[in-house]
């Protein structure tokens, strides 16, 4: 047998004697001197600490906001769960032990709110702590409860949508808004992309699909309905991951407001906002050859062409007028955001024109 072999096996000879010598009988009868409460998510109030004991791995993909990962499963074979020599170490009693007091009442959760759970009991109990809580059904409760309220949440809210082509500066103007105390959803800042193929923020990676949904989920749990909510106007598909139905439907019935920019102020914004455009070449062009299937391998290298000679507004006025105007239009047709729009027409971005623009959006005055 070699190494892992052997690891393995020593993994599943743990557990099977875990299983042996610790009985669901005697783990109630441990029980008995701790207070533990099965819960539903929202947890209660009273919760001091949440703690996640799946893998790392698990918990780097996503998790329950503010929970510390004290992982007690650390391997996946076959798509099944490993229990490891970790599962024997002191790294979670000694988290209850160094926290105990009478108010210390944590929350511990897993996969499905089985095995590993009840591990977490015992070690509960021979910390000496006076309760526990166990998340029934583990990390699936939370999940099923984030698609339930994604599909009630966007409808206590009414939107108010900024639109427009890329350069325009609609996320510059959201970001304005959240300044002055104004309820924004920012999608692209949570998916950590533009919407479009250049979009991918530098350096970034895009969430996974739970967290993104759970990132949404939070952000609306924390407006209040009595007031509109600022969105940019988006296709369902934000590079990989997709707008909930219920919440795109309800962006869509918004009211639409599209700014309007001269094109050469469109390139200063455009490169304000993409600055690594310029910093990292390579990886743009890597990119722009992508465009080849849309715009022809004659355009894409013309465009490749002004990249490397440094003609950076010409490139950028060229990607607008040819490629993101177009497909931006395509979009909003196709998703029927057209209608009802009114136009706001802005010289350029200064402090005094985005000044006037915001408190013509919020109704503050009169657009002149």
């Amino acid at each position: 047998m070699n190494q892992n072999s052997i690891k393995l096996w020593k993994q599943q000879t743990l557990i099977c004697k875990f299983k042996r010598n610790v009985t669901t009988s005697v783990l109630k009868e441990r029980e008995t001197t701790l207070d533990v409460r099965k819960v539903n998510y929202p947890y209660p109030g009273s919760v001091t600490d949440v703690i996640d004991i799946r893998s790392e791995d698990k918990y780097r993909c996503h998790h329950i906001p503010g929970a510390v990962n004290i992982p007690l499963i650390n391997n996946v074979l076959k798509g099944k769960q490993i229990l490891t020599s970790k599962s024997t170490d002191n790294s979670l009693m000694e988290f209850f032990t160094r926290k105990k007091s009478p108010s210390f009442i944590p929350l511990v959760y897993c996969d499905t709110g089985k095995w590993a759970s009840k591990i977490g009991v015992l070690m509960a109990v021979e910390a000496g702590l006076d309760a526990l809580y166990l998340l029934k059904n583990g990390y699936m409760t939370y999940t099923q409860q984030v698609l339930k309220d994604l599909q009630t949440l966007p409808m206590q809210f009414t939107f108010k949508v900024i639109s427009g082509f890329t350069g325009t500066g609609k996320t510059f103007l959201l970001n304005k808004l959240s300044e002055r105390g104004h309820q924004v959803l920012d999608l692209e800042c949570l998916a950590k992309h533009k919407g479009s193929m250049l979009g991918l923020w530098y350096g970034e990676t895009q969430p996974s699909k739970d967290k993104w949904q759970s990132l949404l989920r939070d952000a609306l749990a924390r407006f209040d309905p009595s007031k509109p909510v600022w969105v940019e106007s988006e296709s369902q598909r934000i590079g990989t991951l997709h707008i909930p139905p219920v919440l795109f439907e309800q962006m869509c019935k918004g009211d639409r407001f599209k700014i309007v920019l001269p094109k050469e102020e469109r390139i200063k914004c455009s490169l304000r906002d993409y600055p690594y455009w310029i910093e990292d070449r390579e990886a743009l062009i890597n990119i722009v050859r992508k465009l080849e299937r849309y715009r022809g391998k004659e355009k894409v290298n013309y465009w490749i062409s002004l990249i490397h000679s440094d003609r950076w507004e010409e490139f950028v006025g060229e990607l607008l007028i040819e490629h993101y105007d177009p497909t931006y239009k395509r979009s909003q047709s196709k998703n029927k955001l057209t209608n009802n729009e009114t136009q706001v027409f802005m010289e350029d971005q200064s402090e005094e024109v985005v000044n006037s623009t915001l408190d013509f959006l919020t109704g503050n005055t009169t657009y002149l």
